[in-house]
């Protein structure tokens, strides 16, 4: 029984809640009431990093906590949308996990812009920037970034590009 990041999806579940990144350390007093409680069962749905790569109110904490509790009936199941940046070259559609969340410019440099696809945008690791950037700007300067760490880098670069092949991702970041 996994709920998807969705309001219809989660309004079927009585005891849900999605944007859990916002919680703050409320989210980790709902875990032990829950987890105390017999026959108790919470599905929660939140980003576990920001925009700039840093980790996202308590939700890493949690699932570390929740890991940690492997004699009990908890599980989490981190799921991801497609990295949706455009190649500026070629028009190809990068098709990889998208792990991270790129903010367009519109949002501004704060730690939190309440908004939706009109500041947001999944991306994978090598096409995300830590920095806010407009919409027009982000193909160029994401394949920019990503060719200049692969120059830098000792490891082995993997291109997002046409001819890559990516598993298909199915949905958001699911908290269990």
């Amino acid at each position: 029984r996994i709920a998807r990041d969705t309001p219809a999806a989660l309004r079927l579940v009585p005891r849900a809640a999605r944007g859990v990144q916002f919680f703050g350390d409320s989210l980790m007093r709902l875990w032990e009431r829950v987890r105390v409680t017999p026959g108790a069962a919470l599905w929660l749905a939140g980003l576990d990093y920001n925009f700039m790569r840093h980790p996202f109110g308590q939700v890493l904490p949690l699932a570390t906590t929740v890991m940690a509790a492997s004699h009990a009936p908890f599980m989490i199941e981190r799921c991801v949308a497609q990295c949706c940046h455009v190649h500026p070259d070629t028009g190809a559609a990068c098709t990889a996990p998208a792990v991270f969340t790129q903010r367009l410019a519109a949002g501004g440099t704060a730690e939190i812009a309440i908004g939706g696809e009109d500041l947001y945008r999944p991306a994978c690791a090598a096409h995300h920037l830590p920095t806010p950037c407009t919409e027009d700007e982000w193909p160029v300067a994401a394949v920019k970034a990503a060719r200049e760490a692969a120059a830098a880098s000792s490891y082995p670069y993997t291109s997002h590009d046409a001819n890559a092949s990516h598993a298909p991702a199915t949905s958001t970041h699911v908290l269990e």
